[in-house]
């Protein structure tokens, strides 16, 4: 549930600390947008009435800010970088929540549920 309302990762006890590592990497790894650790401060997507400001990460539609948790904006930013790109579940657990683990594909569906 907590991966269904935003939070970018969570860890169960007991954790091993080579898994915390992992996940701490691949946070990182999601913060470096643009592959040089900052983040493009013109980087806009504008698809019809959207816009999509990656450094304010903020959206509009027709003018009207969208109300979005991180997780549903990381998910609206990657999908209209890359119109036209098919993504699988496991990419986009990859890609946007950092890691692959098929347990977590219901998030996915609940994700573009509320974008939709």
């Amino acid at each position: 549930m907590a991966l269904e309302i935003g939070a970018d990762d969570y860890v169960t006890k007991p954790f091993g600390i080579l898994e915390v590592l992992a996940r701490v990497k691949a946070l990182l790894r999601r913060a470096h947008h643009n592959g040089t650790g900052e983040v493009d401060e013109n980087k806009e997507v504008i698809i019809k009435d959207i816009v999509i400001n990656a450094n304010k990460r903020k959206a509009m539609i027709r003018g009207e800010r969208l109300d979005l948790t991180p997780k549903e904006f990381d998910l609206l930013l990657l999908l209209t970088s890359n119109p036209g790109k098919t993504f699988s579940r496991h990419e986009l657990l990859e890609k946007v929540w950092g890691y692959a683990f098929s347990g977590y594909e219901h998030t996915i569906t609940s994700h573009i549920n509320r974008l939709a």
